[in-house]
């Protein structure tokens, strides 16, 4: 063998030496095999495959409109925007070349001529603009921008006044209605900020699959025989004529047809069919789907019962649709003087419709916002925020980041938020369609009073500023005038007050201006003033008292000695209402029809303490509607709203009131099971602040053990989803006490779901001691008795629970690229001030992000075969990046919010790995962010953190003095020149190592220690 053969050997073997990753337990899928027969195929052109043609990448639509500036202070001002492009212009001559014009100009498109708006405080625009654009890819669209440009035109030329840009990723994951400031250079120093506010439309043109499904048919007209019909159901969806003529056409299958069900007025379609729709989300919104009720014929044509023109916005976000249905007839009448018949068309109710809608596809990145288009023939409720003056802060920086939500007739609608602000000006129209079979007072009547809620923006759960309510008699009472703007300006009875803002039942000194109208006017008969609405009382009413005052006298002594038994709760206006009428049945998606899926809803909403919530007040009980605006909450507010989910699935489920171990009171779910257990499902967690963390491994192949995995089942009695504080608990205590079933609560008194509310009468209220026969009065107190008809009473206090929509895959990715950014740069501030150098390997960050969500699926216990060799596939992925000779540990922790600010805290407080002085750690980070309905969501965090072997601390060190007495020694016979020399040439080969390490894969971090230690070795075997 050769000098250069044994060489090359060496070489080899060293490399193999170094490729050695020191981790305990952990596979390594070694690829220099695989690597040798790519390079083989490479360079003998076996098996090349042809490059593939790229398919067309995403094709997205652009419409700017309602565009007005406020505050300009320029003379016939005009806004140019530019639409995209990546143009630079790049100065080259100081390094011997030219200027260059590099990139891609954008589409510019410019406003016209200024009208004053309604109110005085701006100019409108009356241009409206639609663009399209074809990316290569969904990662190109960061790399554009739309640019807002104020300018003035003078007599020659156009000067620019001041710009603001947009990054389309951003654009393509926001809020519809944008605001941005420009600064304008005025003599001297002098600026003035202009603002300039539209509406902006960029979203993919997208297929949407529409499957409609699960419609119940109530009250329905009898045929022309007066005989029970056999429905069947139709829906389509209406375009307008031109879309036939546009090339790319917003429709492909525009209608389905149900089958017929025999002789009903309460028909029920399992399956209804599927609609297919192209177009942008926002279009689809504000497109009508005509739903018409026939009676089935064998032969001829079906006779049609009523028909119903549902707008579609809203109902896509919570996946349901309700319609009133209407029947067109025919009347004559005779005239009294001439005896001529005349005909008229009148519309009669004809019952009304309700069903399921499902999307089967989003496009990776939507948009959010409310924006109404009004079609005519329709009638409309129209709401203007003005300002806000004086609002409260909620912020530690002294201020707020206040939003306004309205709610009407189940539906509710936000404006943008104002960042930073106490007297916010928001200038912002919500419309809302009144969405009634025939226009009458007691229909519109029926959908109640307008609710405007003022709250503070915050990721971990909004805070709560203030409301009001505002009669819809107040409107009719008002006199007219002209509101609107542009095509939307109309002439009708408008309602301009300036509201008191009330919190925790009290009178604050928070004021909100609005206008409200009903657009097109109500007929002026309509008064409002004789709807039989419920009159709302602070106190339980005196029915429920006095049926309590009974109630109680039949509950054993030593059982009400222990406290609880409340049959009351009072909400955020401290409005009191009995317990179970805080939950009701909701129509669910289909995604949330899995108990496992409704526990992990649930345990995403925040959970804080009503101290904290309502400042200082105890014992509230949020408003489901409330609470899921909130998206945070106490126990309570928990636990009502997963029996409610739980009991729209035919589910045995309660809500219990009892005591914790800490003999605090505590709310929790019961379900029955069919099978005769029962299950204890706990749905808000000791460790909420943070959700579940615990230190992984994920390099070793022992698994590690879930904190939320045990199942008890002992005396008939289950734990699931318990708190991780509490199964602690649990597991200590099993040890010592293992004949008894130990479960993290003392007590147990009260019971309740939706119809009615039991007392616990038995010997015990421990929960592990008791019987859960309720159809056994003697150990079951029930409050409602169905024999004196009292059950018929209870009925919810609110509209209709709306779950909110689900986080979109795109702004999920947003999130958490926000999040991962915030505690990098938590860490890498933190180390800078004790001048130490860090290190994120940016490689780690796709890999860990690829196999978060085995996580989550454990949560909700879906793992399969296939998860679990994918989660090991991972684990030997990552194992292969971590760099030789160092040891990898890695943290999974879990939130249930997505403030980065807070969550960068929590850590850097929980893991001070940032504390670390070794010049040698390094670190990787990865996000991934779940969205569940409700706009809440599972923010999974994996913090890894790599330190260097002892071993190879102990080699540096050795060969560190050895190099030391060696330089000592060869000081004393050798100059300085020379000892210079030798070390020009070792810091020489050093750098060209360090430029090789770069490039091979052992060396991927640069570790200043131990590149030192590769080349002192290089020169002790010199």
């Amino acid at each position: 063998m050769s000098n250069s053969d044994q060489t090359d050997t060496d070489k080899n073997e060293k490399q193999k030496e170094k490729k050695t990753i020191e981790l305990e337990d952990s596979e390594t899928t070694d690829e220099d095999d695989l690597t040798q027969n790519e390079q083989t195929i490479k360079q003998f052109g076996e098996e090349e495959e042809e490059e593939e043609e790229l398919p067309p990448g995403p094709y997205f639509k652009l419409v700017i409109r309602n565009i007005s500036i406020r505050n300009s202070a320029v003379e016939q001002p005009k806004i140019r925007f530019t639409f995209g492009g990546n143009f630079k212009i790049v100065d080259n001559r100081h390094k011997g070349g030219k200027i260059e014009e590099i990139g891609e100009k954008g589409k510019q498109f410019t406003t016209g001529k200024t009208t004053p708006d309604e109110n005085g405080s701006g100019n409108l625009f009356s241009n409206s603009f639609t663009k399209y654009k074809r990316f290569k890819s969904y990662e190109e669209i960061s790399e554009h921008e739309l640019t807002i440009e104020l300018i003035s035109m003078g007599c020659c030329k156009t000067t620019s006044q001041g710009s603001a840009k947009i990054n389309l990723l951003e654009l393509a994951n926001s809020h519809i209605q944008r605001e941005v400031k420009t600064e304008i250079q005025k003599k001297g120093n002098h600026k003035i900020t202009a603002i300039v506010s539209f509406h902006c439309y960029f979203q993919e043109v997208w297929n949407y699959d529409l499957h409609f499904y699960e419609f119940e048919g109530t009250n329905l007209l009898k045929n022309k025989k007066d005989t029970a019909p056999d429905p069947l159901i139709k829906l389509k969806i209406k375009s307008a004529f031109i879309n036939y003529f546009k090339s790319d056409k917003n429709f492909f299958k525009r209608s389905c047809t149900s089958e017929h069900e025999l002789n009903t007025n309460n028909p029920r379609w399992v399956e209804v069919g599927n609609l297919t729709y192209r177009g942008i989300f926002s279009e689809l919104e504000n497109e009508d789907l005509i739903c018409e009720v026939y009676n089935h014929k064998m032969v001829g044509n079906s006779e049609k019962i009523g028909e119903s023109l549902i707008g579609m916005r809203g109902f896509l976000d919570y996946g349901v649709l309700e319609g009133a249905l209407v029947r067109n007839t025919t009347e004559k009448t005779k005239s009294g003087s001439s005896g001529i018949v005349q005909k008229y068309n009148k519309k009669i109710d004809g019952g009304s419709i309700v069903g399921l809608v499902e999307v089967g596809n989003y496009p990776p990145h939507q948009q959010y916002g409310d924006i109404v288009i009004l079609k005519p023939g329709r009638n409309y409720i129209g709401v203007h925020i003005s300002r806000c003056t004086n609002l409260r802060s909620a912020d530690p920086n002294g201020f707020s980041d206040p939003f306004v939500i309205v709610e009407f007739g189940g539906f509710k609608q936000r404006t943008k938020i104002i960042y930073r602000s106490l007297d916010p000006i928001f200038e912002e129209t919500l419309y809302f369609e009144l969405k009634v079979g025939v226009l009458n007072e007691q229909n519109i009547g029926n959908k109640g009073n307008l609710k405007v809620m003022v709250f503070d923006d915050d990721e971990a759960g909004d805070d709560f500023l203030g409301s009001c309510e505002i009669d819809l008699k107040e409107i009719v009472n008002s006199s007219e005038s002209k509101v609107g703007n542009g095509f939307n300006q109309c002439t009708s009875r408008v309602y301009k007050p300036k509201l008191t803002l009330f919190a925790n039942g009290e009178e604050t000194e928070q004021l909100i201006e609005l206008k409200v109208w009903f657009q097109p006017d109500v007929p002026k008969e309509f008064t409002f003033q004789n709807l039989n609405k419920k009159v709302k009382k602070k106190q339980l009413s005196k029915v429920y008292r006095e049926r309590e005052a009974i109630w109680r006298q039949k509950i054993p002594k030593g059982n009400l000695e222990m406290g609880g038994f409340e049959i009351a709760g009072a909400d955020e206006d401290y409005y009191e209402h009995f317990i179970p009428t805080y939950m009701s049945k909701i129509t669910l998606p289909k995604e949330l029809r899995d108990r496992r899926v409704i526990a992990r809803t649930i345990k995403c909403f925040t959970f804080e303490n009503d101290e904290i919530t309502f400042g200082g007040r105890r014992d509230v009980w949020c408003s489901p509607n409330f609470f899921l605006s909130l998206m945070k909450g106490s126990a309570e507010e928990h636990a009502a709203l997963q029996v409610s989910m739980l009991i729209s699935l035919e589910i045995d489920a309660y809500l219990c009131q009892g005591k914790t171990k800490t003999g605090g009171e505590h709310y929790w779910v019961m379900v029955r099971e069919v099978d005769g257990n029962v299950t204890f499902c706990e749905c808000s967690t000791a460790k909420n602040e943070s959700g579940d963390e615990s230190q992984d491994d994920i390099l070793n192949e022992k698994e590690m053990e879930t904190e939320n995995s045990s199942d008890l089942e002992k005396n008939k009695i289950r734990l699931d989803n318990s708190s991780d504080e509490d199964q602690d608990k649990i597991g200590k205590e099993e040890m010592e006490i293992k004949d008894e079933l130990i479960i993290p609560y003392m007590t147990l008194e009260i019971i309740a779901n939706h119809k009615n509310l039991w007392a616990n009468i038995q010997d015990t209220l421990d929960p592990a001691q008791i019987l859960y026969d309720l159809e056994d009065k003697k150990k079951w107190l029930p409050f409602v008795d169905e024999k004196d008809g009292f059950d018929k009473a209870v009925k919810p206090f609110y509209k209709t629970i709306r779950l909110g929509p689900k986080i979109p895959e795109g702004r999920a990715q947003l999130f958490a690229n926000r999040i991962r950014k915030e505690v990098i740069a938590g860490y890498t501030n933190f180390r800078h001030g004790k001048n130490l150098k860090t290190i994120f390997l940016k490689k780690f960050t796709p890999v860990i992000e690829s196999g978060l969500d085995y996580y989550e699926k454990r949560e909700l216990e879906v793992i399969t075969e296939e998860d679990e060799q994918s989660y090991k596939i991972w684990r030997g992925k990552i194992a292969e990046l971590c760099p030789q000779g160092y040891r990898f540990n890695a943290y999974t922790i879990n939130f249930n919010y997505t403030d980065p600010t807070r969550i960068r805290n929590y850590i850097m407080e929980k893991y001070d790995f940032q504390q670390d002085e070794s010049i040698d750690t390094v670190f990787a980070c990865g996000v991934y962010v779940r969205g569940y309905y409700g706009r809440v969501s599972s923010v999974w965090i994996m913090l890894c953190v790599m330190t260097i072997l002892p071993k190879i601390l102990d080699e540096q060190e050795e060969v560190g003095k050895k190099v030391r007495n060696k330089s000592k020694k060869k000081g004393k016979h050798k100059n300085t020149e020379k000892g210079n020399e030798d070390e020009k040439k070792s810091n020489k080969t050093s750098k060209k190592k360090k430029k090789k390490n770069k490039k091979t894969k052992g060396d991927f971090i640069s570790i200043a220690s131990k590149e030192e230690s590769d080349s002192e070795k290089d020169e002790l075997k010199k």
